[in-house]
């Protein structure tokens, strides 16, 4: 059975999920991908031969999952429905414009059923992002709560099939009670799938929070000083991650992958 990769690229053009796709087929040949694309998708010609170029599958959504609303929140519906109807060994859901892949991120996940979820370098109660986000779905007496734990990234998750699929329908729960104001704010799932990490974990088998680097690298709110290039490679904390999440936020890691890829 395959793996599959999941992520949404709502109106970019080649130019800006080119190193998320080629470094993802350079490392693994044989693995679905789907991406998100509005319906225009049919009126851009380079989109779709470059798609069709790296066997990389898109999945059309229309204004039920756009219009009015951040895709960043629409997006797990989608997600949902598609495996709904197709099954698969294990499932990376994961932002697109700022990833990289450096090895195939599916070897060596030996656990039948898992859930991994990646740090960040922060703590919720000191971001005003994390704080706005959680406030604007909760309170603040969760805030309260969760004001002194690590920020848990909610752009790249991965587990089997089973848990990726309760865990969308816990997001899909939360965003579809939000109110008409929360559910345009662009991040507001990364308050959700902070509230889903500590306190419902135990609902998923094999449940993991990882360090930063370990797996996956997501250095955004990192120290420059922590991230190395070395051996071609990127290192965190003296970890080798297999993908690394917001390397456009980092200028020497953004010049190493735009010349490798």
């Amino acid at each position: 059975m395959k793996n599959l990769v999941l992520g949404a690229a709502i109106g970019y053009r080649p130019k800006d999920i080119k190193t998320f796709v080629k470094s993802f087929r350079k490392h693994n040949k044989v693995d679905d991908v789907f991406l998100l694309v509005y319906k225009n998708i049919d009126a851009e010609g380079e989109t779709k031969e470059f798609l069709k170029e790296y066997n990389i599958n898109y999945l059309v959504c229309d204004e039920t999952y756009v219009k009015g609303a951040s895709i960043n929140n629409t997006r797990y519906f989608k997600y949902l429905e598609f495996l709904k109807e197709n099954r698969y060994k294990n499932i990376f859901l994961t932002d697109v414009r700022d990833v990289v892949f450096l090895e195939n991120l599916f070897d060596g996940l030996f656990a039948n059923e898992f859930l991994w979820c990646f740090e960040e370098d922060g703590v919720i109660g000191k971001n005003p992002y994390m704080k706005r986000w959680i406030e604007a779905v909760f309170d603040t007496s969760i805030l309260d709560r969760l004001k002194t734990k690590k920020i848990i990234c909610s752009g790249t998750i991965i587990g089997s099939y089973d848990n990726i699929v309760k865990y969308l329908e816990r997001m899909c729960h939360f965003i579809k009670n939000l109110d008409k104001w929360s559910y345009k704010i662009t991040g507001i799932d990364q308050g959700i799938h902070n509230w889903i990490v500590y306190n419902e974990s135990e609902s998923f088998s094999g449940f993991e929070i990882k360090e930063n680097g370990d797996w996956v690298a997501t250095i955004g709110l990192t120290n420059p000083d922590n991230i190395k290039i070395k051996l071609d490679t990127i290192y965190l904390y003296d970890r080798c991650p297999k993908v690394v999440h917001q390397y456009d936020r980092k200028p020497n890691v953004e010049s190493y992958i735009n010349e490798s890829f």
